[in-house]
């Protein structure tokens, strides 16, 4: 067991010393019964308020986290709803399109470990493109730079756009 040392106000020394005499086991007996039942109380509050809280979210989610079959299927489903999903910490999280962190992905039934194993493999990195994030668009010029750069509808990062252009276009323009 490992010690603490508490500094407590002397009307609740005053109580336990009423309550137990001057015997430090159960004064110790006490203090642990009711960390134990405060920790209790507060984890089934957490759960209850989080249970109201989230209800709305995770009736509009949940079947996106169950039928998704990837990571980038599950960005997808949840980026049409208006929520991105990235790792935070050891687990995940959902915000909404504002970046507010909502929630965890546990604390709607789906933790991070479980959808990996799922998945088979970790979400990609923040600033780490999958092959489905990347876009393939025909053009009729080739594009500045700027016009390259865009944002993933999937994470909400900055991407590049490939684009297909035909080799002598592709050579007008840079003789241009």
């Amino acid at each position: 067991m490992k010690q603490i040392t508490l500094g407590l106000p002397p009307e609740l020394v005053d109580a336990l010393d009423h309550l137990c005499g001057r015997n430090e086991d159960a004064i110790g007996d006490v203090l642990r019964a009711a960390l134990r039942k405060d920790l209790r109380n507060r984890a089934k509050a957490r759960a209850d308020r989080l249970g109201v809280q989230l209800a709305p979210l995770r009736e509009d989610v949940s079947r996106d986290l169950a039928d998704a079959a990837d990571w980038d299927d599950l960005k997808a489903r949840l980026w049409a709803k208006g929520y991105s999903l990235a790792r935070r910490g050891g687990g995940l999280s959902i915000y909404d399109r504002s970046g507010n962190h909502l929630c965890n992905g546990a604390d709607l039934g789906h933790s991070y470990a479980r959808l990996m194993r799922r998945f088979g493999q970790p979400i990609a990195p923040r600033g780490v493109m999958s092959a489905m994030s990347m876009t393939a668009v025909p053009c009729a010029t080739v594009p500045t730079a700027q016009q390259r750069r865009a944002i993933d509808p999937h994470t909400g990062l900055g991407t590049r756009t490939m684009y297909l252009a035909d080799s002598d276009q592709a050579s007008r323009a840079r003789a241009s």
